[in-house]
């Protein structure tokens, strides 16, 4: 914490206590002109605790937007990255397997480092699982038909694949909604 803020903070916490005590002795439009020690003591304590519970739950609050903020990054790369491959997808009947090569490090590989987030964050993982595994369907699905030419024509399994595509960007959704609720 810089020090300016601190500043602030005691300017601030010595302002309500100052607040604090005026409105303890206040009784009926009259203000005692004798100090009260209970209840300057009751003031300091109250703004302590008020103090307390306002970084603390600034504290949390920061840390639940890192969390959300680093992970809507991570996922929004892998998204972009899928959604460029299956744009592939739906134009053509044919790909190639450089293609396939570049879903697997771009997409299918870092899913792995995603989920270890999930875990260190105490998130609910089950849905990048799913995730993982409907991609690793899809790109064996696609590796396991003939090439010709470094080119996989997939005329015949087209209506699977683009279901299996919607499947994966409903898992990607599921993910999204999962960080959301951080």
């Amino acid at each position: 914490m810089k020090w300016g803020n601190k500043i602030w903070i005691l300017v601030s916490f010595f302002t309500g206590v100052f607040i604090c005590y005026l409105t303890l002795q206040f009784s009926y439009f009259e203000t005692k002109k004798e100090l009260d020690v209970p209840n300057i003591i009751l003031s300091i304590i109250t703004l302590l605790i008020g103090l307390f519970i306002a970084v603390t739950l600034q504290k949390k609050l920061n840390k639940s937007q890192n969390q959300h903020t680093y992970l809507v990054g991570k996922l929004d790369t892998l998204w972009n990255s899928f959604n460029d491959f299956s744009q592939k997808l739906s134009y053509d009947t044919k790909i190639d397997i450089s293609s396939i090569r570049k879903l697997l490090t771009d997409v299918i590989h870092p899913i792995p480092f995603l989920k270890n987030i999930f875990e260190s964050f105490g998130v609910n993982d089950n849905c990048v699982c799913n995730l993982e595994e409907k991609l690793e369907n899809l790109e064996s699905k696609l590796s396991n038909m003939p090439a010709d030419n470094n080119v996989i024509d997939f005329s015949d399994e087209s209506s699977i694949i683009q279901n299996n595509i919607l499947e994966i960007n409903k898992c990607f959704s599921q993910v999204l909604k999962e960080i959301q609720d951080l």
